[in-house]
Order: C-alpha cells, then structure tokens, then sequence
C-alpha cells in the first residue's frame, strides 16, 4: 500500500465554535451565568479553547457540565458504586429470600443484569409497578399447561423469582432513599419531577444543551420542562443527509425531537439551525481498508499518519477513534512521530496485568482450599496451573525482583510432573539457584478470611509496585493499574466491613470482580493539543479534519444485539425501554457526525476468522459504499487491503522457506555428528522445514506439568514396563511359565513403571486411574498372545531397547545414523527386529512395492508418500542391525500394535518379501544416502509443506500459519 493523497479544504467551523458563538451572543460576551450541557464531558475542554480564541478580554468561564454531572449536581444525591448498588440489593433480596438464598457470588451472577434494567426503567420513566406485573404474568403464562399436572418445584421457584422484582425494586428503592443514594436512573427519574425548582437553585439564568441526539424519557422531560420555563435552549448539530432520509436510521431521533422538543416559545433559538449539508455536498476521501488480524489495525493506522505531514497528523485536527478500545496500547507503540499525543479515553483496569494478576492470586488460594493438599508436615500445597500462570504473569518478576524464578519455578513443576506443589519445595529451588525466595512468599500465604486476604493482598501489591522500574518521567503505567487496584481494594475493604462479608472469601472475589470491572484509569496530559485518540463515544459533539477509525466491523459497529435483559423485547417497546433499533439508530449518529465535517477519513475493519467464521465489516460501511458516492460527486471511496510487509499474516499466504547459508549448513553439521534417527529423516521427508524448526533450530513446545497422562508417556511406560518384564529371559528362550509368571506380575510392574513416570497426586484417579489400567491390560494381552503363539516355537531374547549407531559416508562426508529397536529376537532361525507402537497401525502401510501403473519404484514411495514412514523406520533398523552384526540369519522387521493385538507382529514388506535381503537393504541405504545429502544440498531450501494433512498435528502448525 502506497502513499494516500489528500484533498485540503479550509476548515469548516465546527460545531463547538457555533455553540462559542451562540453563547457568546445570548449572553452579551459574559457567559458566567450560564451553564452549557454537553452529552460528555470532553466536549467541555474544546469549548473552552473555542471561547479563549473568540474573546478578546477575561471574563468568567460558563459551567460546561456533562447531563450525568448535571443530574448529580442538582439532584442532591449521592452516587452508589456497583459494588454497593449489589450489596444493597443482596440485603433486600435476603430479606425476602429467608429459607433458600442464593450465595452472594451466584446472586451475582444475575443481580448486575437485573440491576441494569432497573437503571433503564427509572431513566425512561417506565411504570415499574405495571412493567413487573406483565413480566411476571408472561413468564408465569410460559409455564401453564393445559393439562392438570402441577408445577415441579423448579417451575415454582422460576414463577417466584419473576413475581418477586417488583417487590425487591420497590424495597431497593426505598433502602437507597433511606440512606440518601441512587444510581443514575433514579437520579434522573426524580429530577425529572423536579427539575424547573432544583435547576433554578443553581442560579443559572440560562442553560444551553449542545449536540444531544438519543434523549432518554427521564433526560427528555428535563429539558422540555426547562425550555418551557425560558431557561432552557437546545442547540442541535445534524445532516440533511441522515436527517431529511427517513430511511437513514442515523436521523431517527432529531426527527422524532423535531415534532416534539420543538415546542417552546417563540422567542427561543431555532433549535435546526446547525443541520449542515456537508455529507452530501463536501469534499472527502474515504479509504476503507480490510485488515487481516486485529493487532494490525494499529500498524494501519500508523501507516496512515505516515501519509500526513508531521505538522497536520500531530495536531488536534487529527483523531485515532478506537471502536474496540483494546487496541490503545498496540496503536501507542506503533505510532510514526514522536509529538503531542492526547488519549482522552480511559483504558480499563480489568484488561490490565493488575487485574490479571488479582484473578490468578484468587485462582491459586480457591483451588488450594478446594483441593486441600497438604505435605507429611501439613504445609497446604498449590496447584500446578494456578501456580504456573503466576510465574508466567508479567507483574511476577516485578513482584520477586529476580527475573531467574520464574523460569526455575516452572522447570521444577516440570521435571518433577508436580501437580501440586508446597511453597517450601519452591523455596528450596530458590535457594539452589542461589536467589531469594524474599517476597515470593507473599503469594503462598493461605487466606483465612477476608481480613487476612484484604491484608496480604495490599502487601502483595506495594512490592509490585516497588519492584517496577519507572520511565525518565517517573511514570509507569502498571504502577498506576495497580494503585487503582489498591483504591478498589480499600473501597471494598469498607464495603465488605459494612455489609459483613467477613468469612465469604468468594462473596468478596465476587465484590472486587465487580469494582475491577466497572473502573477505567484515565490518562492526563494537555487535552486540546495534539492528536486526539479516543473511544467511539467521546467523539460525540466533536469534528476532526482527518479521522482514521479502526475496528468498524459488526458487533462493534453498531454493538452486538445480544445485550442482558430480564425485559423482553415486547415489554420494552411498549414501555418505552430502549430496544436494540434504538442503539443502532444511535450509533448510526454518532458513524455519520464524525464523518460529517471531516475531510480525510481512515476506516479499517478486522477480516480475521473467530470460531463463528470471518468477520465481517459493519454495516455502515456497506452503506457509505453504496449511498454516498451516488448522493455527494466530491466524494471519493478507496477500498483496500492492508499490506504490512513482513507481518505474519501476509508471510502465511506465501510458502515459508529457509535458506541454508553458513550458520544453516554449520547446524546442520552439528546435528549429523550426534546422529540422524529414523523420526528425524521421517520429519524431512513429509515437511522439510518442520525438521529444521524441530532439530536444527531446536525449537520446543513448552514443558508442561502432565496432569493427566498424556499418549506419548502412556507409551513410554508401556516400553519401559516390557523391558522390565522381558529382561530376565534376556539371551534366553521364552516358554510357558516365563509368560505364566509374566502375566501375574503385569500389573505391580505397569504400576511401578507408571508411578516412576507419573509420581505425585492425581495419579491413582479419574483419567490416569483409567489409563494405568489400560496399560494393564495392553501388556497383560500381549503376554497372553505371545503365550498362545508359543505352538509355532518360543522365542530368544537377544536385545531389550537396543540402542544402535553406525558411521556412514553420504554427501561426501562422514555422518552419524542411529536408532532404537525396542526388542530384537530370534525366532524359528530368523532375526526379528520388533518396535512397540501404542497407536493403530494399517498393515497396509507396512507393505512397499512398486506402483507399476504411474512407473514409481518402491524405493520412491518411502522417500516421496508419508505413508510408507513407519516402514521407512522398520528399513533404517534392519539396516543398521546389519551394518552392526555380521549375521547370516534371514532379517525381518515388523510392529506391534498394543490396540491391534490380535495381528501379532506386522511385518514390514518390500517387492512383497518380508525378508529384508542384502539386496534390499543395499537399495535402501542408496535411498537413505539421497535423503541426506538433500539436507546437506545447499542448493535446496528447507521448504513448507504442499501438503496440509501433515500440518494438522504438527507443534509448528500456528507458527507456519497453517492452523
């Protein structure tokens, strides 16, 4: 993607300037009578600086208050937090509910839903008393029958919990009036009833309301009631394109105030005058970008403003609107010049490392008392996954101030398979390291009750905080999570004093869950200078010559449909609660207004695939794409798709390779000097660059604790557990009572084995229990079916796990092939080379002969079909048993499959002889020469698969791009 090209118009006066003008005007330039109500705060700091460039001398400052901050303020209440708002929710609610309540953690779990449509019902004036009673006829309707049998006792519980919200908001109510509180709705509900008499208390001779679109009935009745007592005025701000169009959803709610707020007096302003016609007559270029992964709308945006000059994208005619507010960090690491950079946005505490943080401290102490392990001393133990999501959270370091444990920590859990582990074991693996287990004890004390959590938690916080570097600023933004973290702690540290949660430590996760999730920390800086990045809704009132906006796919634009409600959708519309139209229609604004004076518009939307299937964009681009150029000749539409160079969704598309320079070719070398295998050859013959990644560049999956047991150590215990079984008749021939004694002790040695492999708790349960004792019976049946062939003659036992390694000469220089067989025996005078294999096993895979019908030698097939891997394997022992033993003896070479017992040994077959000849093994170690000096040949690249079978259980399948 190329540099943009940009049309410049002069800038329009924006809407804050008409509102500075207006004002000034009706307040003779002394506007400090006068309040102004914006539908945010942040328009308050522009209107400020419009006032500052259009008066010539000092006068006194206007009130600009947000319509939140003005209800508060002249309603006289006091705000409740949503900690509290369930807190006194939850005491009405027990109070009704003696026999059986609910917990406070699974109340909780309901409460903030029901609480937000209590919140809706006040601010849009609903009839409370009537709205429950229809809620609870209609659910109690759902479950009549029009036969005679009686309710189950659920069906009763279900119709009780409806019949009893109007009951439990009429005693929430009057508990908040009681103790002077409210939350917003019922702030508004009781100004509306009163507001011409609470406003006039303020002393204002004249308030101004600017740039409203979506009014709640509670908002409406306040303004109608102050413009119709000469104190009001409304100043709107629209487009005739939205506005005139009844089909535009963008314009629904100034028509609908167009026949209604409109009636006042005659003296009062011409509420319409600020519908501009910009949209369909101004000049734009819109560039609409496709964007592959969500993080790279970030490094879009960037390019963006590399496409201004310096001087227009760092000024504050320049704003980055976030419609997914997540991508703030991305976007600030990723921006192009180094300047004045406003975020009027707050980002929210519970996407930050702190409340992470807060999350795995609960996780580790829930799940310690839940499963109550402890050591012989009695020290409680702690889960290995709560445990390794600390090490592995980026505040642990900070917390310990040793980078090392971490990393020591998590290889102990490792090596060790510990699912559960004491804080002492942690302890002395520090101090073999020579670090300081220090404030890493914190994390293991045991909660007693909530007192004691509040306590360690503070403890646990200040050395984070400590242990955090700071910038040349002094600043670091985890520092300022956390201290927010440490407030909410404090706050519901009362709460929980005041509401006596004191025992309840889920009751009080539950309580900080809540605080963490409605808090944002807000960031500081000069508000008016530089460019502006922001949230969707803190552009409202606001213009901007360049906009770039990201995320503007459906569900963020307009937001998903799926919002919690206990009112149905009939119920809302006809008690005038909002339905998911009216959000939409508002969205639709808020899309249009900020496009709607801007001259350079930006749009990217996310075309990453989710478990749903590929995003799509919003539906407000597809109508700019087919409205606007039809309406507006000045508008000019770019679609693109979004090239980042070297970013890994665009490297996905294309084959990756490696190409073997120096360093390559000096691994490569390394790594034949310890030996090529069987697997290793195996892996380059179905993916070349899965060998490199895996034993050339070494790269492994992360070590993990094995809670339950996995197929590859089932496996492994099944080898081990044969050799064990097999070495007393080592050199020597099998017979009855060999299998007789082998068959009794199967069980006792699958146990030992696996308890050597799999030690610790959890062993001897559930999954694991199952799987010990398929083991069991995998050996076991072996036993009985090598018994049983004991007719056609016994066996000798010449090898048990026999390692081999041999030096070969291929691609001009000396290199090592090994392997393991894992029994080597002699039978009716054959040698049978025998590996175990815990997995099926298609005999047909076992069976290489030529393809006569495409000209294709069997030789070809084992180096060009994956299928034919297992046999390449059973090739590359023989061969190695020969170059090793000068034996005359017939060689075979086979498997056994524990899950295909009844086959016995499957042989491997080439030309259709089981019998591995000299001749045969000669053609296959010319094959085996050609496989390696193809690793060595620098002329080749290590390539990418073609074929995507193999991907689907490759480690590398994400890193490749191929999941």
């Amino acid at each position: 993607m190329g540099l943009f090209s940009f049309r410049f118009a002069c800038y329009m006066q924006s809407f804050l300037g008409k509102v500075s003008e207006y004002l000034l005007s009706v307040s003779e330039n002394d506007p400090g009578n006068v309040c102004v109500v914006f539908p945010n705060r942040r328009a308050g700091l522009f209107l400020k600086k419009e006032l500052a460039a259009q008066i010539k001398g000092p006068v006194w400052s206007p009130d600009i208050l947000s319509i939140e901050d003005l209800i508060w303020n002249v309603s006289g209440l006091k705000k409740t937090d949503a900690g509290e708002q369930l807190l006194i929710l939850y005491k009405v609610y027990r109070k009704h509910e003696k026999e059986k309540p609910e917990s406070f953690d699974v109340f909780c779990k309901w409460a903030p839903t029901l609480l937000s449509d209590l919140n809706e019902t006040d601010n849009h004036l609903a009839d409370t008393k009537k709205l429950f009673r229809n809620l609870a006829d209609i659910k109690e309707i759902e479950q009549w029958s029009l036969g005679a049998e009686q309710l189950t006792d659920f069906q009763k519980q279900y119709i009780h919990f409806w019949d009893s919200i109007g009951t439990w908001y009429h005693d929430y109510a009057e508990e908040l009036n009681r103790n002077g509180l409210a939350y917003y709705g019922s702030a508004a509900r009781y100004v509306s009833g009163h507001a011409v008499a609470l406003v006039r208390k303020q002393g204002w001779k004249k308030i101004i309301f600017a740039g409203f679109n979506a009014l709640s009935p509670a908002e409406e009745k306040i303004i109608s009631a102050l413009v119709e007592n000469g104190i009001g005025e409304i100043l709107w701000d629209g487009d005739r394109y939205y506005f005139e169009d009844k089909a535009q959803e963008a314009g629904k709610f100034l028509r609908k105030y167009r026949n209604t707020l409109l009636t006042r007096p005659k003296n009062a302003a011409f509420v319409f005058e600020n519908i501009t016609d910009e949209l369909s007559t101004g000049n734009k270029n819109i560039t609409i970008t496709a964007v592959a992964r969500n993080v790279s709308q970030a490094k879009a945006a960037a390019q963006f403003l590399s496409g201004l000059n310096e001087k227009s994208a760092l000024s504050e005619k320049t704003a980055v609107v976030l419609a997914d507010e997540t991508l703030l960090f991305p976007l600030l690491h990723s921006l192009p010049f180094e300047g004045p950079v406003n975020v009027t946005m707050g980002y929210p505490l519970k996407n930050s490392p702190a409340a992470s943080l807060l999350t795995a401290l609960f996780l580790l102490q829930e799940n310690a008392a839940r499963f109550n392990v402890h050591t012989r001393e009695g020290e409680l133990k702690f889960y290995h996954a709560d445990l390794t999501r600390l090490f592995r959270h980026p505040l642990f370091s900070a917390l310990t101030g040793d980078s090392r444990l971490a990393t020591v920590f998590t290889e102990l859990l490792t090596r060790n398979n510990s699912i559960f582990c004491a804080a002492s074991v942690l302890k002395k693996a520090a101090e073999e390291k020579n670090s300081s287990f220090g404030t890493a004890a914190l994390l293991f004390v045991p909660w007693k009750n909530t007192g004691h959590a509040i306590e360690n938690l503070h403890s646990i916080i200040a050395a984070c905080r400590a242990g955090l570097p700071l910038n040349e600023n002094g600043f670091n933004m985890d520092v300022e999570f956390l201290f927010r973290l440490d407030q909410l702690l404090n706050r519901a540290a009362t709460l929980n004093e005041q509401y006596a949660l004191h025992d309840d430590l889920k009751a009080f996760r539950t309580l900080m869950e809540q605080q963490v999730a409605g808090s944002t920390i807000p960031f500081s800086g000069e508000p008016v200078q530089g460019m502006q990045v922001m949230g969707f809704l803190e552009t409202r009132t606001l213009d901007f010559e360049n906009v770039i906006l990201l995320s503007a796919n459906e569900n963020i634009l307009p937001s998903s449909r799926s919002n919690s409600t206990f009112i149905l959708y009939e119920l809302r519309k006809h008690f005038g609660l909002p339905t998911f139209s009216d959000r939409d229609a508002t969205f639709a604004y808020h899309f249009y207004h900020l496009l709607q004076r801007a001259k350079n518009i930006f749009i990217t939307y996310n075309t990453d695939t989710d478990l749903f299937g590929n995003k799509e964009k919003s539906r407000f681009i597809t109508q700019l794409l087919h409205e606007l150029p039809s309406i507006n000749k000045n508008v000019k539409i770019t679609q693109q798709v979004f090239d980042p160079g070297l970013h890994a969704s665009s490297q996905a598309q294309q084959p990756i390779s490696i190409t073997k320079d120096e360093e390559v070719m000096n691994a490569i070398s390394a790594y034949a000097e310890k030996g090529f295998s069987p697997s290793s050859l195996n892996n380059y013959i179905s993916c070349q660059l899965k060998f490199y990644l895996h034993h050339i560049a070494g790269i492994r999956e992360h070590d993990e604790v094995e809670e339950t047991i996995g197929a590859d150590t089932l496996g492994t215990i099944m080898h081990k557990t044969l050799e064990l079984i097999y070495t007393p008749v080592l050199g020597k021939k099998t017979d009855a009572a060999f299998y007789d004694s082998a068959i009794l002790s199967a069980p006792s040695v699958t146990a030992k084995v696996f308890n050597e492999y799999f030690p610790g708790e959890g062993s001897g349960t559930g999954k694991n229990l199952l799987a010990k004792k398929i083991a069991v019976q995998y050996v076991t049946d072996l036993l009985k079916k090598e018994k049983k062939d004991l007719e056609n003659g016994g066996s000798e036992i010449i090898a048990l796990e026999k390692e081999m390694k041999v030096e070969m000469e291929a691609a001009g220089r000396k290199i090592i092939l090994k392997g393991t067989a894992d029994r080597i025996e002699k039978k009716n005078g054959t040698l049978r080379i025998i590996d175990y294999k815990t997995g099926i096993v298609d005999e047909k895979d076992l069976k290489v002969k030529s393809n006569e019908k495409d000209n294709i030698s069997a030789s070809t097939l084992l180096v060009t079909n994956n299928k034919f891997a297992k046999a390449f394997q059973l090739l590359t022992y023989a061969l190695l048993y020969k170059k090793e033993n000068a034996s005359s003896l017939p060689l075979q070479s086979g498997i056994i499959s524990f899950r295909k017992n009844k086959s016995g040994l499957m042989l491997c077959e080439f030309e259709k002889n089981n019998v591995l000849t000299d001749d045969v093994l000669q053609e296959f170690e010319m094959v085996l020469r050609e496989v390696i000096a193809s690793v060595f040949d620098t002329g080749n690249q290590f390539l990418q698969t073609e074929d995507r079978k193999v991907c689907e259980l490759c480690d590398f399948r994400k890193m490749c791009g191929r999941e």
